[in-house]
């Protein structure tokens, strides 16, 4: 899913309940201009861990489930947006409960209005964080991204 990688910061995660981290600031789909897709993945020790985790995520992130449009990108481009997913190739990730992408532009001092997608690995305990950090990024960009990922 991407390259020049390192173990993750916990960024207010419990870090006694992941197993396994990544942060990696180049991504390996090609087609998007200038590539500025960054990338987190928490593994947790188990289910539990793993739902206080995706809880924990979100409200580090700002992410509000209250009045999310039902689809990604959100109809507006200031709005929030989630759905469930499912991979067209894998068996392993077809329509199961829990598997979400959620999706909304984020506000922070260093990375205002910048794009960004969370989904969910309940099979796997996993979390992941998408970040167009592009100028000028769109939420297009970061969906046409993240369907092309292969997830092995």
């Amino acid at each position: 899913m991407g390259s020049s990688c390192a173990a993750a910061q916990t960024n207010g995660l419990n870090p006694a309940t992941i197993t396994s981290s990544q942060y990696c600031t180049s991504t390996s789909i090609d087609f998007i201009p200038t590539n500025h897709i960054v990338v987190w993945g928490y593994q947790f020790d188990s289910h539990s861990d793993y739902l206080t985790g995706f809880a924990k995520v979100n409200s580090i992130t700002g992410f509000k489930s209250s009045g999310a449009a039902g689809k990604c990108p959100p109809p507006h481009s200031t709005g929030y947006g989630s759905t469930t997913w499912n991979s067209i190739h894998n068996p392993k990730y077809k329509n199961s409960n829990g598997q979400y992408l959620e999706c909304f532009v984020e506000y922070t001092k260093t990375h205002k209005y910048q794009p960004l997608l969370i989904w969910t690995m309940p099979t796997q305990d996993v979390v992941f964080i998408g970040r167009n950090e592009a100028p000028g990024g769109t939420f297009n960009q970061l969906i046409k991204w993240w369907e092309h990922l292969s997830y092995g």
